[in-house]
């Protein structure tokens, strides 16, 4: 009689940073949610939002609890406090707003503080659609080489490269996982079961307003 394999899983906090307005909850969308056709962009994210995700990886499922975060820089110190047990990032930056590509610098170094070095990233240049001057390929490579990264364009908009950001980040996650715990991988989680379920209580989506800090909330038309 044929032996049934417990199917093998890795759990992980992920989450999706970058300025406002580069596409970060379009591009969240688009990923958790391909079969709907959107016909609207999301408004800004207020606070904290997470969807998930699953790729399969080899034998295993890498299950991903993405966090789209709001960009605005009012909301930084609140959003740091969401960085604790997160082994994966998505930098996202405008290629139509040579400013926000610099500002991921601020992201990629708090990712490093919060997080430390061995968090699975991926860089991503959204909006390949819309027409734009070539980004600065120095500072991306700069940024690759020191932060161990890959790179790769997107637009939200048409759906490019949408679900390859998150099967190279899961593919990350997984050789990561599997250089840690070489021996007993599928006994392993990058981010335990148990604080997963914590984080997420009732339902796939999930969406966490600051009002009650004392920041005051702000909206506006341009996607997160």
């Amino acid at each position: 009689m044929a032996t049934l394999q417990k199917k093998q899983s890795i759990n992980c906090k992920v989450l999706v940073l970058g300025k406002s307005g580069v596409g970060k909850s379009y591009i969240l969308l688009q990923y958790t949610a391909p079969s709907q056709e959107i016909t609207q962009v999301p408004k800004t994210t207020v606070g904290v939002d997470y969807k998930n995700g699953t790729e399969k990886i080899e034998d295993t499922e890498v299950k991903m609890q993405i966090w789209d975060t709001a960009g605005q820089e009012k909301y930084r110190p609140i959003i740091q406090t969401y960085f604790k047990n997160s082994k994966a990032a998505v930098l996202v930056f405008d290629l139509t707003d040579k400013q926000s590509l610099i500002d991921v610098r601020y992201w990629l170094r708090e990712v490093k503080v919060q997080c430390g070095k061995s968090v699975a990233k991926i860089l991503v240049g959204n909006k390949c659609d819309l027409p734009h001057e070539q980004p600065d390929q120095a500072l991306i490579q700069e940024y690759c080489e020191e932060f161990e990264m890959e790179y790769i364009e997107s637009s939200a908009l048409q759906k490019i490269n949408i679900q390859e950001i998150f099967v190279k980040l899961a593919k990350k996650i997984y050789e990561q996982h599997k250089a840690s715990n070489p021996q007993n991988p599928q006994k392993q989680n990058s981010l335990p079961a148990n604080q997963v379920q914590n984080q997420n209580p009732s339902s796939t989506n999930q969406n966490i307003n600051l009002k009650n800090s004392k920041l005051k909330k702000k909206k506006d038309n341009d996607c997160c």
